[in-house]
């Protein structure tokens, strides 16, 4: 999953998200609700930098790394329950915490 700003990236989550806050600020919705589940609001995500970006790039075309598994990560974890705040901020919206009792 990639965090990070990229406008070339079409699975950007962060550029999601701030499309559907945009949205909901059109709208005139004062609040930001989360629209996703509990194991993603709860779970640790990944963000990787450039430096991993380019690591994948060599290890998709070099010759030397032809059939060979590669597992790396810059160690920066986030969980969307901390970050939504910051998001509904950037927008000027109240936001809501995930519904804890919510089995959906």
């Amino acid at each position: 999953m990639v965090s990070a700003h990229s406008p070339y990236s079409l699975m950007n989550t962060v550029g999601t998200f701030c499309v559907y806050a945009a949205i909901c600020k059109h709208e005139g919705k004062k609040m930001l609700t989360f629209p996703g589940s509990r194991g993603f609001w709860n779970g640790y995500w990944d963000a990787p930098d450039a430096d991993l970006i380019e690591h994948e790039i060599w290890a998709s075309v070099d010759i030397y790394a032809k059939n060979e598994a590669f597992n790396c990560s810059n160690g920066d974890v986030y969980k969307w329950k901390h970050l939504w705040r910051v998001l509904a901020e950037q927008f000027d919206m109240e936001f809501e915490d995930f519904d804890e009792d919510d089995d959906g």
